[in-house]
C-alpha cells in the first residue's frame, strides 16, 4: 500500500504465501520512508502495542534484501498452527485499520521541505527496488503469467514508483 510520495506514510507491505491450501509464508511490515529504516514513534509504538495484543512475533529470518526495507516492527513467520495464521491475521487487519486511520490524518510535507520529500521519494525507489530483486516472488509470477507478464505487472503495477512531485 502505497502512499503518495509527499506524505511522511509509511509503505504498508504485506505478504500472505500458500502452498496446496496451507500458507507456509507471511510477513506484515510498515515499511519506513527514512533513510535509516525508523519509524516516527507516533506509528512504532502502536504497532508495537498490536503485536503485543495478536501475540505476533518474527520466527524467520529477514532475507538480506529486506534488511533494506523492513522497519524493526517487521513481522515474518512460517505459520506453525492455525492459531499462528489467526492471530497474524488479525493483527494485520488491525495494523492496516491503524494505519489508514494514521494516514487519513498525515498531512503533505510541505514544499519548502525539499530534504525531506527526496528522502521519502528515494526510500520509495529503494523499497521498490528491493522488492524487484525478490527472485521467489518474480518466480511465482513468471510460473502463472510467463516471464514477459510477470516483469511487467511487477515493474508497472507492484513495486511502480510515482515520480517524485
Amino acid at each position: 500500500m502505497y502512499p503518495r510520495n509527499v506524505f511522511d506514510v509509511p509503505i504498508l507491505s504485506l505478504d500472505l504465501v500458500a502452498y496446496n491450501g496451507r500458507p507456509t509464508f507471511a510477513i506484515v511490515d510498515a515499511c519506513p520512508v527514512s533513510k535509516d529504516l525508523s519509524l516516527p514513534k507516533m506509528y512504532a509504538t502502536p504497532v508495537a502495542t498490536l503485536q503485543q495484543k495478536y501475540g505476533v512475533q518474527t520466527n524467520s529470518d529477514i532475507p538480506e534484501w529486506g534488511k533494506r526495507i523492513f522497519s524493526e516492527c517487521c513481522i515474518q513467520m512460517r505459520p506453525e498452527s492455525p492459531e499462528d495464521v489467526g492471530r497474524f491475521l488479525k493483527y494485520t487487519l488491525a495494523l492496516v485499520h491503524f494505519h489508514l486511520q494514521f494516514a487519513r490524518l498525515a498531512l503533505p510535507v510541505g514544499d519548502s521541505d525539499v530534504d525531506r520529500k527526496r528522502e521519502i521519494y528515494e526510500s520509495h525507489v529503494r523499497y521498490s527496488a528491493c522488492q524487484l530483486s525478490n527472485d521467489k516472488t518474480r518466480q511465482i509470477l513468471e510460473k502463472r503469467f510467463g516471464g514477459d507478464m510477470a516483469r511487467n505487472y511487477m515493474e508497472q503495477m507492484m513495486f511502480d514508483v510515482e515520480s517524485m512531485t
